[in-house]
């Protein structure tokens, strides 16, 4: 991180170096991608609003299931 080419004026701005790629990275250097396409994505909707059982756990379970497609 304290290489020369890797510097800029993060103080000017109240942040830190590494911030360059941390929170600015994400912020400004990325996008938000599906990760299913909407039929397959249709599909978990439609087998976990079968299986829950009230908003808490329909949202927890498709957490779970995000997190098992990622």
């Amino acid at each position: 991180m304290d290489e020369p080419g890797c510097s800029w004026p993060a103080w000017k701005f109240g942040m830190k170096r590494e911030d360059l790629y941390s929170k600015l990275h994400d912020q400004y250097n990325t996008i938000t991608s599906s990760i299913q396409d909407p039929e397959a994505f249709h599909h978990d909707v439609c087998e976990i609003s079968h299986a829950a059982s009230n908003p808490d756990e329909f949202h927890r379970l498709l957490a779970d299931r995000k997190e098992q497609r990622l």
